[in-house]
């Protein structure tokens, strides 16, 4: 089964390279039964990240370019491209390791749908973001009435049909593009699985 892994990035040029080299270890242990592609979705970084990428020159590895639109366009712009019969995407830092890349693709090749992440474990922020974040989600839940417990969590997996459903008329480029495709997902009745994750030490996190 062929498998996408997304990982949108803007002016993220001082971890991207680690990322790169930590992705493709971990897409070479993977089950024989995912060929695993990964793309680098550039959003029109000004750092030169997308060319360090491609001077690594890592198997399954390759960058798409665009204009600087936002995470949402940017991963609308992978989705498009993307060969996976399973989609999954992460944040440019790797905030939540690489060990959920599997479960979260076995997850959604069981559901057909879509498999939030959310980040239940407490000690994993900072006082004020913690704060901030679970207001924010709280709030979100409330106006939506969404039942996804961590609408904002930058990990998430789809099957390929699903994911096309829900990027291509995406209308939110930037952050809110999460609330809005949970939003259409429900709408849609596409289903949503939602599972535990840990947000990892980072130095580099855009908020």
């Amino acid at each position: 089964m062929k498998v996408s892994i997304l990982i949108p990035f803007y002016n993220d040029a001082q971890v991207i390279e680690n990322t790169a080299h930590r992705l493709a270890a971990a897409v070479a242990e993977l089950p024989r039964e995912y060929e695993a592609e990964i793309l680098f979705c550039d959003d029109g970084s000004t750092d030169g990240g997308g060319a360090r990428v491609e001077a690594l020159d890592l198997p399954f590895c390759r960058v798409l370019y665009g204009e600087h639109l936002g995470k949402g366009g940017a991963l609308r712009r992978g989705v498009l491209a993307a060969k996976g019969e399973l989609i999954f995407y992460t944040d440019a830092d790797l905030a939540y390791g690489t060990d959920v890349i599997l479960p979260f693709l076995q997850a959604a090749e069981k559901n057909r749908g879509v498999v939030a992440g959310t980040r239940a474990a407490k000690g994993t922020y900072s006082a004020g973001r913690r704060v901030l974040s679970g207001l924010y989600r709280r709030l979100v839940r409330r106006i939506a009435t969404l039942s996804v417990s961590d609408p904002q969590s930058g990990c998430k997996a789809y099957s390929g049909k699903a994911a096309i459903a829900l990027f291509t008329p995406l209308r939110e480029n930037g952050y809110s593009f999460e609330f809005e495709t949970l939003l259409r997902a429900r709408r849609e009745g596409i289903p949503i699985t939602e599972l535990p994750v840990r947000v990892q030490t980072s130095k580099s996190s855009h908020i």
